[in-house]
C-alpha cells in the first residue's frame, strides 16, 4: 500500500469528542445552583489545599463555559503552577497568562453556539497541530501518503453550514455522519466503542514501566535541574502509584520532558551550556496546541 485514506477531521466538523458533551456533574450543578455560586465555587477552590478531593471539580465549575474548556484541555491547572513550578522557572518564562492567548480564537466565532465554538478551536489548534502532524509523520515514516478526504474544502464548507443539533443529538456525536453512513456500514461499527490511539500507560506506569517512570522523575538529576518543586512531583508520583487518582497524562508529559533534556542539554556540547544557564528555555517557543503545553 502506497496510499491510504484517513477520517482525520471527523471529530472537530461533526462533534466527535467526548468534550463536547458536558459531564453529568457540572450539568447537574448548573441546573441546580445559580451562576452566582459559580464565583463561591471559584473562591473555594482557589483556599482548597492541593490534592484535597472536589478542588479541581470546584475550580472547573466555577468557570464560565470558555474557562471550563480551556480547564478540561489543560493537563496542570492555573492554579497548580506554583506549587509545580520552581520560582526560577515561573520568572524565566514570565510573559502573557496563556489561556488569554488561546482565548482570542474564540473572539472570531463568538457568534457561533458552544459546541461550534469547541469544534472551531479543535480544527484550528488540536486537529493541525497534533492529529494531522502525528499522522502526517507516522505515515512518511513508512513511505506512506495519507489522504484526508473530510478534510477538503468543499466538506469542510459545507459541514460548517449545519446546526451544531446536527452533530451531537439526543448526547450522540458525529450524529450526522453517522447517519449518512448508516446505509454503508454495519450497526457494530456505526455503534462501537470511540477508542482513540490510546495506549493504557497508567497500567504501564504502575507495572512494567513503574521503574522508568519513577526512577525518571525522582532520580537527583531530574529534581536538581530546578524546573520543577521536587515536593510536588513526589506527590503526583505516590498518588498515582497509590492508586489515589489518576496522573498518567502528567506523569507522561514530565517524563518526556526529562528525557528530551536528558538526550538535548544534558550531552556533549550542550552541558557546558547548561551550567552556564540553569534555564535554557529562558525564551521559549511556546506553540499553540493547549494540549501540547506544560501550562
Amino acid at each position: 500500500m502506497t496510499v491510504v485514506l484517513s477520517g482525520d477531521g471527523g471529530d472537530e466538523l461533526f462533534g466527535g469528542y467526548d468534550r463536547y458533551l458536558p459531564h453529568p456533574r457540572v450539568v447537574a450543578f448548573d441546573r441546580y445552583s445559580p451562576r452566582a455560586l459559580r464565583r463561591v465555587a471559584e473562591i473555594a477552590a482557589a483556599r482548597l489545599p492541593h490534592g484535597v478531593r472536589g478542588k479541581n471539580f470546584l475550580r472547573h465549575v466555577g468557570r464560565d463555559e470558555q474557562g471550563r474548556y480551556l480547564d478540561a484541555i489543560r493537563f496542570f491547572g492555573a492554579d497548580e503552577k506554583p506549587a509545580l513550578m520552581t520560582a526560577d522557572l515561573r520568572r524565566a518564562i514570565a510573559g502573557p497568562d496563556p489561556e488569554t492567548r488561546l482565548a482570542s480564537h474564540f473572539e472570531r466565532f463568538a457568534h457561533l453556539p458552544w459546541p461550534s465554538q469547541m469544534m472551531r478551536f479543535d480544527a484550528e489548534t488540536y486537529l493541525p497541530e497534533d492529529v494531522l502532524t502525528k499522522v502526517d509523520r507516522m505515515s512518511m515514516a513508512h513511505s506512506i501518503e495519507s489522504r484526508v478526504p473530510l478534510l477538503d474544502n468543499e466538506v469542510i464548507a459545507f459541514a460548517s453550514t449545519l446546526p451544531a443539533s446536527l452533530k451531537i443529538k439526543g448526547g450522540h456525536r458525529k450524529h450526522v455522519l453517522k447517519q449518512v453512513a448508516a446505509s454503508l456500514l454495519p450497526r457494530e461499527i456505526l455503534e462501537r466503542r470511540k477508542q482513540g490511539f490510546g495506549v493504557p500507560l497508567g497500567t504501564w506506569f504502575r507495572g512494567n514501566l513503574r521503574e522508568l517512570f519513577a526512577d525518571t522523575l525522582l532520580s537527583p538529576s531530574s529534581l536538581q535541574r530546578g524546573y520543577f518543586q521536587p515536593a510536588f512531583v513526589r506527590r503526583i508520583v505516590d498518588e498515582h502509584l497509590a492508586g489515589v487518582r489518576d496522573h498518567t497524562l502528567r506523569l507522561w508529559q514530565l517524563v518526556v520532558f526529562d528525557k528530551w533534556h536528558e538526550q538535548y542539554l544534558d550531552g556533549g556540547r550542550a552541558t557546558a551550556s547548561a551550567e552556564r544557564n540553569p534555564f535554557p528555555l529562558s525564551a521559549p517557543t511556546v506553540p499553540t496546541n493547549p494540549a501540547l503545553q506544560v501550562r
